[in-house]
């Protein structure tokens, strides 16, 4: 895939977003104003004071796309935490100037700084945010900094192992990590984030944002693999009726694995699907002995 093919999937992912209420005006729009599943999702809530007061940062939140993305991997979680913004993504993974934020209204994206490639280069594990996190602290938009999470590093290692396979202390690569980005696709099949517990989206987001928006990402980029981070988007693969699962795993997700396997059909291309167990759950998560392990499962589906 050539930069030519990688901008007509940018393209026609902006032609179907605009198709769409939430993206009619250019991210003018907040999705539990103009969603038409927004009356269903947000039952309940609408009228909450702490969603009137927060509701300013639940804007459309669109995949980022690497600058070397050929075709390889989208990798998948459930949605933002605490920030929607279509922008937030690409510029909490690149990073940007904290004095030029390209979209003002984005209640927190401007905050976010250095970004996680910046992170990985200089061997942040944990990123955290730090500058932007103080600076929201110190004018009221959140509570405490933010104590910083593993995810964007284990989604750089576990793209890393699946793409070019395990090398001892990959971990510890920083720049090969930091490279990764430039590789991959990441997006949310969930893209609201309610103000609530850590962002939780309620179960009707769970069920009728996937449907709506990301089941049609993939048909758009038909990567080779996905890697999903997320049980209940890994759920929803097994349950949506018009992706088929013709490979792997029978009840895929199994919910005592921590890796899983499938193959789903989209737009008669066959693409493999894997689950990993999400980095922040607790006592599992987080092992890095996870590494060498993803890496012989992946051994094990290349075999298959």
């Amino acid at each position: 895939m050539g930069k030519e093919e990688r901008e007509k999937i940018i393209e026609n992912l902006l032609s179907f977003y605009r198709k769409e209420t939430f993206f009619k005006n250019e991210c003018s729009e907040l999705l539990h104003q103009c969603c038409k599943n927004a009356d269903e999702c947000w039952e309940g809530m609408l009228n909450a004071e702490e969603i009137k007061k927060n509701s300013p940062w639940n804007y459309f939140s669109q995949p980022y796309i690497g600058d070397n993305y050929n075709g390889e991997l989208i990798c998948v979680g459930l949605n933002v935490h605490k920030g929607g913004g279509r922008y937030l993504q690409e510029f909490q993974i690149k990073g940007y100037d904290k004095n030029n934020p390209v979209h003002t209204k984005d209640k927190y994206a401007y905050k976010y700084q250095p970004g996680v490639i910046e992170s990985l280069e200089r061997g942040d594990i944990n990123v955290k945010f730090e500058i932007g996190m103080k600076r929201a602290v110190e004018k009221g938009d959140i509570e405490k900094i933010y104590g910083g999470t593993p995810l964007w590093h284990r989604i750089a290692v576990y793209s890393k192992i699946l793409l070019d396979g395990y090398q001892d202390g990959i971990e510890k690569r920083s720049m090969e990590l930091a490279d990764i980005y430039k590789r991959i696709i990441f997006t949310d099949a969930v893209k609201c984030s309610p103000c609530n517990n850590k962002s939780e989206p309620t179960k009707e987001m769970k069920k009728n944002c996937p449907d709506y928006i990301f089941f049609k990402e993939l048909e758009i980029i038909k990567p080779d693999n996905i890697l999903i981070m997320s049980h209940h988007v890994a759920r929803r693969v097994r349950e949506n009726l018009e992706y088929k699962i013709v490979g792997g795993s029978k009840d895929f997700p199994g919910s005592k694995r921590i890796f899983d396997y499938c193959i789903m059909e989209i737009g008669g291309k066959k693409i493999n699907v894997l689950y990993i167990i999400h980095p922040t759950t607790y006592g599992i998560g987080n092992k890095k002995d996870l590494f060498p392990q993803f890496g012989d499962f992946v051994k094990q589906v290349r075999s298959e």
